[in-house]
């Protein structure tokens, strides 16, 4: 399911798609994200660090195999290895957006839209 997201660009948007996928370990489900070549950001619940195969499939079709490279469970945080290939990384902002900015929100809550990420 794709909801429009006012004020933001469809450049923007779906950059933020390409970069967004489906996180899928031991049955369980949800978002993660390319962040730079190689590297996948995904919540350490979903990742089930060290437990069976992960496995991460884009909107395009497309499915890499991942494995956990750093987990921290105080924060639910797993930094991912996997051939991302040619997918532009979305990296991190450290900058707080203005109250009135306009942001769009991408990803795949309870592992819903399997085939196309929310935004």
């Amino acid at each position: 399911m794709r909801r429009r997201a006012e004020g933001v660009s469809e450049p923007v948007i779906d950059r933020a798609v390409g970069a967004v996928g489906l996180v899928r370990s031991a049955g369980v489900f949800g978002s993660g994200w390319v962040a730079r070549p190689d590297t996948v950001i995904t919540n350490l619940h979903v990742a089930k660090a060290g437990t069976g195969d992960i496995y991460m499939d884009f909107s395009d079709g497309e499915r890499i195999e991942c494995y956990t490279a750093v987990a921290d469970r105080a924060m639910d945080l797993a930094v991912l290895r996997c051939e991302t290939r040619e997918r532009e990384g979305l990296g991190i902002d450290t900058a707080i957006p203005p109250a009135d900015e306009p942001v769009a929100i991408v990803g795949y809550p309870g592992g819903e839209g399997r085939r196309r990420p929310m935004a």
